[in-house]
């Protein structure tokens, strides 16, 4: 059976009717003081891989979840100082799309393409999230955020339509005149959260 510990004590509670290892975190998350969020949950040391997250606790056999918190704050703004991080990793993934795009189209371009949606779009979510938690005398941020996430929106709609048009060079040339300074707009609101 799996072991839990939260903040480095063992965890004392009756696990035997949780099946997943959602339950389980969520189950934890009740369990804790209401003003400290879970900063991080480690399994055997390591952090959760996808298929961790889904398996069944009996599946995981005898390993150690060990589960630390903190204040809300203080998780909010570590998420903060890496946010423009990401960003800046996702207009580096659109840059190589760009020069494929630019050398004609393929399965790898299209491919590059789809994966730099996908990590953009969990960007958004991931960050949404993180934002949703900050005071309410922080809402002119939100407000930023969500005016540039609106535009990155069109820009990404413009690219969609090169794309079913099979018009390359200007998808390209979107990416490069476009997408690249509306990224470079989204890393300063995410820099103006940390610094505002």
């Amino acid at each position: 059976m799996i072991s839990v510990t939260v903040d480095g004590a063992p965890f004392q509670a009756d696990l035997s009717t949780l099946k997943t290892m959602g339950e389980l975190v969520e189950f934890i998350k009740v369990q804790i003081d209401p003003d400290s969020v879970i900063v991080s949950i480690l399994l055997d040391t390591q952090d959760l891989s996808e298929a961790e997250w889904r398996a069944t606790l009996a599946s995981l056999g005898d390993k150690a979840l060990s589960v630390t918190t903190g204040s809300k704050e203080q998780f909010v703004a570590d998420r903060l100082d890496v946010a423009s991080i990401y960003v800046d990793r996702i207009r580096a993934e659109f840059l190589k799309v760009q020069q494929a795009f630019k050398q004609g189209a393929s399965a790898d371009s299209h491919t590059k393409l789809a994966n730099a949606v996908q990590d953009l779009k969990a960007f958004v979510d991931w960050y949404e999230t993180i934002i949703q938690m900050l005071p309410e005398s922080k809402s002119e941020l939100r407000q930023g955020y969500h005016d540039q996430v609106r535009r990155i929106t069109d820009v990404c709609e413009q690219l969609l339509q090169q794309q079913l048009y099979r018009a390359w060079w200007a998808l390209a040339e979107t990416i490069e005149r476009k997408l690249d300074p509306e990224l470079e707009r989204l890393k300063g609101c995410c820099l103006k959260a940390v610094n505002g």
